[in-house]
């Protein structure tokens, strides 16, 4: 394996999250925020789907629009899906794509205009891309993982001082929903499907697939998963709190004492 490549870019937009500088020695990239870890078997499970299905994103976060009565499309938090149990949409920070579209979306000129708003309001990225996907699927939503494996997620900061935390966050994501369906022509096209189907392992637009045979490891134990709900929460928990932990000894936990000495060399517990 190699070493872990820092990249320095041009530009400081988000747009950038999605240029590939160096050749990709995969087809199917993962898009992952540095705040979010899972336990390493549900990224494998994630990219066993996103292999039988390249051409659609696989993501980790559901997100749904809702349309106004003048017609404009509107985000919809995390909240609002749940509560309707559908979804059309997917966040960024963690999924799998196909690496051409990341090279479509940014080298191609008819994407322009959407990457200036995403530039312009340093918001957006996540809407664009997974829009983008859904233009060239015949307006399917995104996929989605097994929701044992959303719901494993970790998050290794406060979230204090990001983006999603600013006033206009909202206001900003609906005009990108409204404009960027517009411009990709989704209005009348992107298809909004059932979120949850009262397993822990569907999620999301109902697909066949199977794994490949190098997943059999993974399969066997997500076939004893299926068969007994007590030994997934065990070992899930397990998984969870044995990734946890050793993102808190490397220094990967906001704000604690090693992320402190790690990134400033202070302890914690003397400067908060």
């Amino acid at each position: 394996m190699e070493d872990v490549v820092v990249e320095l870019h041009e530009e400081n937009t988000l747009n950038e999250r999605f240029r590939v500088l160096r050749p990709a020695p995969t087809k199917g990239i993962l898009s992952l925020d540095d705040d979010i870890l899972r336990p390493c078997i549900a990224y494998d499970w994630a990219f066993a789907k996103w292999t039988q299905h390249p051409s659609r994103i696989v993501g980790f976060d559901a997100r749904s629009h809702e349309i106004a009565s003048d017609g404009r499309w509107k985000y919809a938090y995390m909240s609002t899906t749940e509560k309707t149990n559908k979804y059309s949409l997917t966040l960024t920070r963690c999924c799998f794509v196909h690496v051409d579209y990341l090279n479509w979306y940014m080298e191609n000129p008819f994407f322009a205009p959407i990457r200036n708003m995403v530039a312009d309001y340093n918001n957006c990225e996540d809407i664009a891309l997974s829009l983008l996907v859904s233009s060239q699927t015949d307006g399917k939503p995104p996929l989605l993982a097994d929701l044992w494996a959303v719901k494993s997620m970790i998050k290794l900061d406060n979230n204090q001082g990001k983006i999603s935390a600013g006033k206009d966050h909202k206001s900003l994501r609906d005009n990108c929903v409204n404009t960027f369906s517009q411009q990709l022509g989704l209005k009348n096209k992107l298809a909004v499907k059932k979120l949850r189907h009262g397993s822990l392992f569907e999620y999301g637009d109902a697909v066949q697939w199977e794994a490949a045979t190098h997943w059999n490891n993974t399969s066997q134990r997500i076939k004893r998963w299926k068969e007994d709900a007590n030994l997934l929460k065990s070992e899930l928990m397990d998984l969870r709190a044995g990734a946890a932990v050793a993102a808190y000894e490397a220094g990967l936990v906001e704000g604690s004492d090693p992320w402190q000495r790690r990134f400033h060399g202070l302890n914690s517990s003397i400067h908060n």
